[in-house]
């Protein structure tokens, strides 16, 4: 994850000097403003100079979370059939990356209407409407994004489809 040191480093070797970085979107982003800097890049601060350790650091914490996103996306199915909701890029990664077999998602809902009938790359999931989803069923419908999670609720509700909403 990048924070301010490491977004300050980035900036300054390219040129610009960070004047303010924030958290957006319910901390998914940050919001980044910066301006042309004339002083000579710094490289690397002193809490940044041991690359090799923080490296380590991002890749254990980024498998142990991988790790905890397969542990709960494997109990949900233990329930009943899953349903992943979004065949954009968080979607198409949590499903190469959590179900590579396609054995634990039934189908993935697009609603973008170019999508449906179409298949996820890599792992070959059907992409469906959500309409589709009254004939298939489902327990659970799994969202990669927690901010869409009552949309997706209230537009199921509204469509009469009663299943658990979740986000990984």
């Amino acid at each position: 994850m990048f924070g301010r040191e490491s977004i300050s480093a980035i900036l300054s070797l390219a040129g610009f000097k960070l004047e303010r970085i924030q958290s957006v979107f319910g901390g998914q982003y940050l919001w980044i403003e910066a301006v042309p800097s004339d002083a000579t890049p710094a490289i690397f601060s002193s809490r940044t100079k041991d690359l090799v350790s923080l490296t380590k650091i991002f890749k254990d914490r980024a498998e142990a979370e991988l790790v905890a996103t397969k542990e709960k996306v494997w109990r949900l199915a233990k329930k009943g059939k899953l349903t992943l909701w979004g065949a954009g890029a968080k979607g198409v990664m949590l499903a190469n990356m959590v179900d590579p077999d396609a054995c634990v998602f039934d189908c993935v809902v697009d609603v973008n209407p170019r999508k449906q009938g179409g298949y996820l790359p890599g792992t070959g999931h059907a992409i469906v409407s959500s309409r589709e989803l009254l004939e298939r069923g489902g327990a659970t419908v799994v969202s990669t994004n927690s901010n869409y999670k009552d949309e997706i609720r209230q537009t199921l509700h509204e469509m009469g489809i009663t299943v658990d909403v979740t986000a990984v």
